[in-house]
């Protein structure tokens, strides 16, 4: 139960720290118009080119925020799996 409490603790600094890269980004950081996955076809493969183009190309604060968003969605559903096994126990 002591490992749920940690993972859930880490998971929601990595939100408030998401939240706050995005404030900097959107105050800060000016992406241009024109960049692969700027307006797409399809939104989720859009959404991925977007996303690799601004860990690569982005200024540090889009990388960092960009980098964050994958590594917070894993954290959430590994949180999440883990606090259903420890029900199902």
């Amino acid at each position: 139960m002591a490992v749920l409490r940690r993972m859930t603790l880490g998971a929601g600094l990595l939100v408030l720290i998401q939240a706050g890269l995005g404030i900097v980004v959107n105050l800060y950081v000016t992406v241009p118009a024109h960049h692969p996955g700027a307006r797409p076809p399809e939104y989720f493969s859009g959404s991925f080119r977007s996303v690799i183009w601004s860990i690569g190309h982005g200024r540090a604060a889009l990388a960092v925020h960009a980098a964050f968003g994958p590594t917070l969605v894993l954290m959430v559903v590994a949180v999440a799996v883990r606090a259903v096994l420890a029900r199902a126990g």
